[in-house]
């Protein structure tokens, strides 16, 4: 477990350790370290650090260096203690050593614990400024050896001592003070109409309003609606919305929603001022069933390549991003079955030609329209646009209990539900599952 990993090597490095005292410390139990690479505050027994085990640590109160810890800590007062008793009483530390070894002791008990242990090393990351202090200040006491930063140093985001820069702006205004209880509450996308200064501000109920692109805005116009064909109840509604890469010249533009009957629709309309036309000229080009109301995802999104030119081309590619179907650990294990539409990236070749009312299969998809599998509910994906002729998906990717997590998407299996980011969520046979960039834990 990881308190013994770390003892085994505190052993090594501290040649005088007393081994008779590691024995001592396995009474303490930790389970195994989760790999929550990039998260927020969590406890390497997969807990959150507690404000109330803070307040009764008399040892280890400095978890975050100089800055003031308002997370909590991971260990109770008896915890830190048998950390105290073993790991820093028996030393003749210095005056200059003991306080920086009594932070490097503690890290198990740092709110930031799982994180600072996530390398797969017995001692936690130190930053390189802390690691060289700590090896000036403690070499000769702790005989530490003399590659010791090298081994342990980073400059991470979490290296000890963590800087949570990740702190809320209090100082956002809202873009639309004229439209103060105009707006509807249930946005699922805003994107700017392709030739315009212009946004489409999407509703879940059924509808797309239109609204200057300027802060003195004061009118909303409704611009498409079918909500009367929409079934709006908890994560289902009018989700998705992607312009034709041609709109300016075709008035194409495509929607993901939820029918009456619960079923997935991606459908093309020609937009029209008359609201009625626009509502009829609808083709429904994919549909599926949904067997539970959560996890529809509903994102659409074009290729940077076709949205940067897009003339004289047959058709463009559709990214349609859709949720594991809903409940809890995906009960039918959708994500991993290729022969139905959940928990997958589809992708489709889409036609703004009135006469070609289908879709085609594009080279490279893994099987039939699904190009990446094994999502939960991929709710908002985006390209990277710096590069057109090498773009980057990023997609953020709903998690269950514990994580969220952030991938850059490429064809192949992200590992959802027996991965929840790289949290086993479930017994999985393989390991091969493409790993998220960035995850985060639901306590913050």
């Amino acid at each position: 477990k990881p308190l013994q990993i770390i003892l085994t090597l505190l052993c090594h490095i501290f040649h005088n350790f007393p081994s008779n005292m590691l024995r001592k410390l396995k009474s303490i139990s930790f389970l195994a370290c989760l790999s929550c690479v990039l998260s927020h505050p969590l406890c390497l027994d997969d807990t959150y650090p507690d404000q109330q085990k803070e307040e009764s640590n008399t040892f280890c109160t400095k978890l975050q260096g100089d800055l003031p810890n308002d997370k909590g800590s991971c260990c109770t007062a008896d915890q830190e203690m048998v950390v105290k008793e073993n790991l820093y009483d028996p030393f003749n530390l210095s005056a200059e050593c003991a306080p920086l070894h009594m932070e490097v002791v503690c890290g198990e008990c740092n709110p930031y614990a799982v994180h600072l242990f996530s390398t797969g090393e017995d001692v936690m990351i130190l930053s390189t400024e802390f690691c060289l202090a700590y090896v000036a200040a403690c070499a000769a006491d702790l005989n530490l050896e003399a590659n010791f930063c090298e081994k342990y140093a980073s400059d991470d985001f979490y290296s000890y001592p963590v800087d949570d820069v990740l702190k809320p702006n209090e100082d956002l205004k809202p873009y639309f003070p004229k439209l103060e209880g105009q707006l509807t509450l249930l946005p699922t996308s805003m994107q700017i109409k392709p030739g315009t200064d212009v946004w489409w501000y999407v509703d879940q109920y059924g509808f797309i309003s239109e609204i200057a692109n300027t802060m003195e805005a004061e009118e909303i116009r409704t611009v498409f609606d079918i909500s009367d064909r929409v079934l709006f109840n908890g994560e289902m509604g009018l989700l998705g919305l992607a312009f034709s890469p041609d709109f300016e010249e075709t008035q194409m533009f495509f929607v993901y929603y939820i029918d009456k009957g619960m079923n997935s629709v991606i459908a093309r309309f020609k937009y029209s001022e008359d609201l009625n036309a626009c509502k009829n000229s609808e083709v429904k080009l994919l549909e599926f069933y949904q067997p539970f109301t959560n996890h529809n995802s509903g994102t659409l999104i074009f290729e940077p390549v076709d949205i940067f030119d897009p003339f004289n081309k047959d058709g463009y590619n559709l990214y349609i991003t859709s949720g594991d179907g809903g409940g809890a650990d995906n009960p039918s294990n959708s994500a991993q079955d290729l022969d139905q539409p959940y928990g997958k990236i589809l992708r489709i070749k889409v036609f703004s030609d009135e006469n070609k009312n289908y879709y085609e299969i594009p080279d490279g998809n893994i099987q039939g329209t699904v190009w990446a599998y094994g999502l939960r509910n991929p709710w908002k994906c985006s390209f990277d646009r710096d590069s057109a002729m090498d773009p980057k998906m990023w997609c953020a990717d709903v998690g269950q209990d514990f994580i969220e997590e952030i991938n850059i998407m490429q064809s192949g299996n992200f590992g959802w539900r027996e991965f929840e980011g790289t949290r086993i969520n479930m017994e999985a046979n393989y390991n091969d599952d493409i790993k998220p960039v960035f995850e985060y834990c639901h306590n913050e």
